[in-house]
């Protein structure tokens, strides 16, 4: 999902909007290197999936609407960042709402 979002982002236009979602992807990936996960303070960083949905909002294009909820379902994944035990486990469906920050 993550290499499929950077490709998208990637292989489109460089208006400021996209250059700072690319930086997001960029960070996400550093971030997740070698297994580490992402710590709260970085996740509270992520705003890309707000920032596509606005941008994209009215749409028609199929592509452009596919590259938003990719963004945003990559955005909420990495906000939330589920043990790797609740996200595998295929009875819990309410792992991504349960509370990720104080």
């Amino acid at each position: 999902m993550l290499s499929g979002a950077c490709s998208q982002v990637s292989a489109g236009p460089k208006p400021a909007r996209h250059v700072t979602i690319s930086k997001q992807l960029d960070a996400i990936v550093e971030w997740t290197k070698d297994g580490r996960a992402p710590t709260i303070p970085e996740r509270k960083r992520l705003v890309m999936g707000i920032q596509s949905f606005r941008e994209y909002e009215m749409t028609d294009d199929d592509g452009l609407s596919e590259h938003r909820d990719r963004l945003g379902g990559l955005n909420t994944y990495v906000k939330h960042w589920p043990e790797d035990s609740a996200a595998r486990d295929p009875n819990n469906d309410q792992y991504l709402f349960t509370p990720w920050y104080d």
